[in-house]
């Protein structure tokens, strides 16, 4: 029978070999360097930040535990979706974690880049989407763009993804911690297991 121990490993495996794997390949990332600019126009930069926000919406729901049926948390107190996904993003998209050094907004993340992409395919009207070299050094930041004649938040794409595997580092070595968190992925495990075929009875260890 699995342990709780061995949950939080399978876990770190599924994140780290299937979900990021697969960004990774969708932006050819290579040991942690951006692809050369020639092979940039092959990349799925859409569909690879799609992936990210999924991720994100993943990672929140067993950070706090959320029971999106009745938009509680593990301790029985209000949250939704919405909230949910922002008090994340909040918690761990900042300067003092991400690679970027730039705290994210949890509005635009959620509304512009989240909502508009997963459900319309399209991006909000705050953010622009660029993985050029020009613009990596104004990352969540409103700045006018030339080429749409107005300011915008811009986003590369490779920095959000370095940035989101760093908070997947920090989370899940807080995990293995933290009594709190652990509490709430766990209520989370135990009504939504993210793997199947893993019986949700979690074995206890016999006294001694």
């Amino acid at each position: 029978m699995i342990n709780k121990k061995q949950i939080i490993n399978v876990f770190e495996d599924r994140f780290n070999n299937y979900i990021l794997k697969d960004i990774r390949i969708m932006l050819d990332i290579d040991k942690g360097k951006r692809p050369k600019r020639n092979r940039r126009k092959y990349m799925s930069y859409v569909s690879s930040v799609i992936l990210m926000s999924c991720a994100i919406d993943y990672l929140s729901k067993y950070r706090f535990g959320h029971d999106h049926v009745n938009n509680r948390d593990y301790s029985g107190d209000e949250l939704n979706n919405t909230d949910c996904y922002k008090k994340f993003v909040s918690n761990y998209f900042t300067k003092k974690i991400t690679y970027s050094k730039k705290d994210y907004d949890p509005k635009i993340i959620y509304k512009d880049v989240r909502c508009a992409l997963t459900h319309g395919h399209s991006l909000g009207k705050e953010v622009v989407l660029t993985h050029e070299d020009k613009y990596k050094n104004n990352h969540m930041e409103k700045i006018f763009i030339s080429e749409l004649k107005e300011k915008r938040c811009v986003i590369d794409v490779y920095l959000l993804y370095y940035d989101l595997e760093r908070v997947v580092r920090l989370y899940i070595s807080e995990l293995k911690k933290k009594k709190d968190l652990k509490a709430a992925f766990f209520f989370r495990w135990n009504k939504h297991p993210f793997v199947r075929g893993y019986k949700k009875k979690i074995s206890k260890k016999k006294k001694r």
